[in-house]
Formats: C-alpha cells, structure tokens, sequence
C-alpha cells in the first residue's frame, strides 16, 4: 500500500468513526442515561460520555 493510499484509508477510517460517535451522541441525548449504560456497559459508557463532553467542547 502506498502512502497515498494509506492516507486515504485513514481518512475514511476517520471519518467512519466520526459518523459513529455522532450517532452514538445522538442515542445519548435521545435515551435515559440508565439505558444507554445497559446497552453499552460500564467502562464503555463512561468512554462514550467522556467522548461526548469533548466533542461538545470543540464544537463550543
């Protein structure tokens, strides 16, 4: 794989995840906090809320 092509894979890759944690965010403001824990797990979750406070942040 060249560097170009590597570039662009992670790009993409960047850009998956993002649109994941949009969505992610997204069921968060939509579901009780007691919900979303179950669907995703303790350590997950606390990830996730972390995550999310960030992204608030830079978007601030």
């Amino acid at each position: 794989m060249t560097s170009t092509m590597h570039a662009a894979h992670l790009a993409a890759l960047r850009a998956d995840r993002d649109r994941l944690w949009g969505h992610l965010a997204q069921v968060m403001r939509e579901t009780s906090p007691t919900s979303t824990r179950a669907l995703l797990g303790g350590a997950a979750y606390q990830g996730a809320c972390d995550r999310y406070q960030a992204a608030r942040k830079e978007s601030a």
